[in-house]
């Protein structure tokens, strides 16, 4: 929610009677600021967890410590993102299947936080158990989302076979869909596996799909990416066959539009 609106829900945390609404509001603010201002999210999740702890209220104290954890991930207090989640996962864990969704979000956040950290074993780990939760309670966007994340560890352990199998994965949720941004992000990931194994047929490609939708949508930093790959194809099949002229004319195009 916009600032104004922020300020607003903050005078009305001060009405509010102890219980669990001013428990969600809180959460509500801390989540807001988590990616703005790590002090008052941080603030204001301790403040949601203290609440929820007075009131015994374990699902309020399950997700106030997650919050929690994702205002120090983006800190970069990484240690200290890990504690809030692990204490987030062990109460879900006592509510039992009542909270599969929830401790399948907090799973995703372990293993991005343990990606953040380079233990990309661990990492995949919890990221895999992750989505069997987010399978078993059909979240979709959370579903293809940790499909994606999961590409993401292979390619960092250089296993583009695997990663591209998950990206596909991630495809077929999204395109139903019509999420033009997990389409298109999904599309140029593809793409750069093919550009980096030299493969470039494919690397153009999905390069060339994954531009279209970017320009629909008018996302000029995507666009200039892109166009930034499709000239780095170009110019590597140019000089793979230098008689080819074309193939420099159109490297020089797409490399000047990057």
């Amino acid at each position: 929610f916009p600032v104004t609106i922020a300020g607003e829900k903050k005078k009305a945390v001060a009405a509010l009677p102890d219980d669990s609404t001013k428990v969600n509001l809180l959460w509500d603010i801390s989540n807001y600021y988590f990616n703005r201002d790590n002090a008052s999210g941080i603030q204001f999740g301790q403040q949601s967890l203290a609440l929820a702890q007075q009131l015994s209220w374990l699902k309020g104290v399950g997700w106030a410590y997650f919050i929690l954890g994702e205002n120090y991930c983006f800190k970069s207090d990484l240690p200290m993102a890990l504690d809030q989640h692990f204490n987030a996962l062990k109460v879900f864990e006592e509510l039992g299947n009542s909270e599969l969704g929830a401790k399948g979000k907090v799973l995703d956040a372990i293993g991005r936080t343990y990606l953040r950290m380079n233990k990309f074993d661990k990492s995949l780990e919890y990221h895999l158990a992750s989505l069997k939760l987010l399978i078993a309670v059909q979240d979709s966007m959370l579903i293809a989302t940790s499909y994606g994340n999961i590409a993401n560890i292979y390619i960092i352990q250089d296993q583009p076979i695997q990663a591209i199998d998950y990206y596909n994965k991630s495809l077929k949720i999204f395109e139903p869909m019509k999420d033009t941004k997990g389409i298109s992000n999904t599309l140029l990931n593809i793409g750069n596996i093919y550009l980096t194994r030299k493969i470039y047929d494919s690397a153009l490609i999905y390069s060339y799909k994954s531009l279209a939708l970017f320009e629909a949508a008018s996302m000029k930093e995507s666009i200039s990416i892109n166009k930034g790959n499709i000239g780095q194809c170009y110019l590597e099949m140019y000089l793979q066959r230098p008689e080819n002229k074309q193939y420099l004319s159109q490297a020089i195009t797409y490399l000047n539009l990057s």
